[in-house]
C-alpha cells in the first residue's frame, strides 16, 4: 500500500482522488509507529519573562511606506468606484422594479376597463334581446287576438 503524510493525501485528492483516497484509508488504518511521527515540543507552564527591548532605529525616509500609501490610495479609488457602480446597478434595477410595478397596474387598469365593457355590453345585449322577446310575445297574442296588423305579413294568407 501507499504510505504518505496526511497533508500529501490531501493534497493529492484534488489530482487524483481514487489514488488519495486508498492513501487516506491506509493512513487511518495503518497510523504510523510513535517513534516515525514528529515529537510535539512540551509546552512550558511559565511564559519566559521578557527581555528587554531595545528600540529600532527607524529611518526617517521609508520607500515602502510611500508605495504602501500609493497602493491603498489605488485600492480605495477601485473600491469607491464598484460601490459607485453598485449603487448605481441598484438604483437602475430599483427603477425597472418600480417600472415593472407601473406596467403590471396599467395592464391590470386595461383589463379592468376591459371587462367593465364586456359586461356592459352583456347587459345591454340582454336587455335588448328580452326586450325584442316582450315585443314578439305582444305581437303574437295581439295577432292571436285576430288584430291582424300586428301579424307577420309573411303569415298572412
Amino acid at each position: 500500500m501507499l504510505r504518505i503524510p496526511l497533508l500529501a493525501a490531501l493534497t493529492l485528492a484534488v489530482a487524483a482522488p481514487a489514488v488519495a483516497q486508498d492513501a487516506v484509508d491506509d493512513l487511518f488504518a495503518n497510523p504510523r509507529p510513535a517513534q516515525e511521527r514528529p515529537q510535539q515540543q512540551p509546552v512550558p507552564a511559565e511564559p519566559a519573562p521578557v527581555q528587554a527591548t531595545t528600540a529600532v532605529e527607524k529611518p526617517e525616509y521609508d520607500p515602502e511606506v510611500e508605495e504602501t500609501q500609493r497602493l491603498n490610495a489605488a485600492v480605495d479609488a477601485y473600491n469607491q468606484s464598484v460601490r459607485q457602480t453598485n449603487m448605481a446597478a441598484q438604483s437602475e434595477y430599483q427603477q425597472g422594479l418600480q417600472d415593472h410595478a407601473e406596467w403590471v397596474a396599467r395592464l391590470a387598469r386595461e383589463h379592468q376597463a376591459e371587462q367593465d365593457a364586456y359586461e356592459a355590453e352583456l347587459v345591454r345585449q340582454r336587455q335588448q334581446h328580452e326586450a325584442a322577446l316582450a315585443e314578439w310575445r305582444r305581437r303574437v297574442e295581439a295577432c292571436q287576438r285576430g288584430v291582424i296588423a300586428a301579424c307577420d305579413p309573411a303569415t298572412i294568407r
